[in-house]
């Protein structure tokens, strides 16, 4: 099993960060591979609440924001592979 390690007070000040800016509250951070499409070995999968307000655009706004923050870039995947490789 694949354990992140995490610095809990850095986490929640970017967590909180993207929640001032964006309609989405987070409620949880979830176990490796819950979220099936998101890939990568290093990924965070994190369980938010949608709040009113929130669009398609401002949740991916909110995904690339906090990836940033993270350190955690969005892969970019092949058009020529599928996401079960």
């Amino acid at each position: 099993m694949n354990i992140q390690q995490f610095n809990r007070k850095k986490l929640l000040d970017h967590l909180h960060a993207i929640e001032r800016k964006f309609p989405v509250h987070f409620v949880g951070l979830l176990p490796r591979g819950t979220a099936a499409h998101v890939f990568g070995d290093d990924a965070v999968d994190l369980l938010a609440e949608k709040l009113p307000g929130l669009s398609l655009i401002s949740l991916t706004g909110a995904e690339i924001d906090l990836s940033r923050r993270l350190k955690r870039y969005l892969p970019k995947p092949s058009p020529y592979e599928s996401p079960d490789h």
